[in-house]
């Protein structure tokens, strides 16, 4: 009876149904464990603690019923770093391995991303942007959220020193890095790793005030009936109707999924002169996917989709290569495959605020290996 009763209960911590009381006793359980480890400032074993947490429960591991991976979230005491955010991946699979038995090399570790960003001026002046500052408004002048001016006058800095408000500037980050941006309209963007946008430095006299994006982007639009927003990207432009969205046009990606999480927003397919091809219609926890071919739209869950806007990685059914791409682009490595790579899809959550070995700590247990060599990621 305690067997089926603790089954249920870590049934429960697994699945997001389990009460307060309920999810302190589970974690009370990797306390427990953790509380054994000798050097209280080492992070716990994670695969250690897994395996005696499951040798006293006596529990089997279930048959799988997916070509899948479920994380499983602990906590544990021991580590303030992972409280409540530590998270482990079980491949029904394949069994856990001991850490003897899992291969993932390094002879350094790689730290995560950082908020940082640069702007490109009309004349071609670049300017850095800290990244101990949050974000940064554009306007007459750009200044950082709490006030602090980067560049007086902005819209002289164009070419010739003219006062052109069409003048275009484009803010950037690369590898590594995410930011956040206010247009001169007021519209919030949060700007993915190895991404861009160009725009005008003013919207004033424009029609339409039209943002072309490449990679990620998040958008909280100030709608203006006069006025349109549009986001141009490769093949494709997403027209606002009072909007949030997100966009990912990464082009190593294959697919633009354009996901709207508040109001409503148009989604054109554009030929190669530029011609709309076809146009949806999207509604909240709708994504229009655009191929070479095609422009589709399906029901997913925004919380996948603006997850790095959150500071997680969350998958759901994603390949190795689509989980390499983004470690890639926020890690700032490069990915190179060698044998035969899985073709399981793999679902769950990882914080995009640990070390790149904590990563692969959790990817090893599914079967898939890994190796630092300096900025190259090996994937076994």
């Amino acid at each position: 009876m305690r067997t089926k009763y603790s089954e249920e209960l870590l049934d429960k911590y697994l699945n997001g149904t389990a009460d307060s009381r309920e999810r302190a006793i589970v974690e009370s359980w990797y306390t427990r464990q953790s509380a054994l480890i000798a050097d209280p400032s080492e992070e716990p074993d994670y695969s250690l603690i897994n395996a005696e947490l499951r040798k006293r429960l006596e529990l089997e591991r279930p048959k799988p019923k997916l070509l899948s991976a479920n994380w499983f979230r602990l906590s544990a005491a021991a580590t303030i770093a992972f409280a409540i955010l530590g998270i482990w991946l079980f491949n029904p699979s394949n069994p856990l391995k001991k850490d003897e038995d899992m291969v993932f090399q390094s002879a350094s570790d790689i730290a995560p991303g950082r908020l940082g960003a640069t702007i490109t001026l009309a004349n071609g002046e670049l300017i850095e942007l800290k990244g101990d500052k949050e974000g940064v408004r554009i306007g007459e002048a750009l200044t950082y959220s709490d006030g602090t001016v980067v560049a007086d006058k902005l819209k002289s800095l164009s070419p010739g020193g003219k006062t052109e408000e069409a003048a275009e500037l484009t803010a950037s980050t690369s590898k590594g890095q995410t930011y956040q941006f206010t247009l001169p309209d007021g519209t919030r963007v949060w700007l993915n790793a190895a991404s861009s946008i160009r725009f005008p430095a003013s919207f004033s006299r424009a029609k339409t005030r039209v943002v072309e994006l490449t990679g990620e982007a998040y958008f909280v639009v100030v709608h203006n009936d006069k006025q349109p927003f549009q986001v141009r990207s490769e093949g494709q432009l997403v027209e606002d109707i009072g909007t949030e969205f997100n966009i990912n046009a990464y082009r190593n990606e294959g697919h633009i999924r354009s996901t709207l999480v508040e109001g409503s927003a148009r989604v054109s397919q554009l030929d190669k002169t530029g011609l709309n091809v076809k146009t949806l219609t999207l509604k909240p926890n709708e994504q229009a996917v655009l191929s070479e071919e095609n422009l589709e739209m399906k029901t997913v869950d925004i919380s996948e989709a603006i997850a790095w806007k959150n500071g997680m990685f969350q998958f759901e059914q994603a390949d190795i290569h689509t989980i390499m791409n983004q470690l890639s682009r926020w890690y700032g490595v490069e990915v190179v495959y060698e044998g035969t790579i899985p073709t399981d899809r793999y679902k769950g959550k990882v914080p995009r605020n640990v070390n790149l070995s904590q990563v692969f700590k959790i990817l090893s247990a599914s079967g898939v290996n890994f190796k630092i060599e300096g900025n190259k990621i090996i994937v076994k």
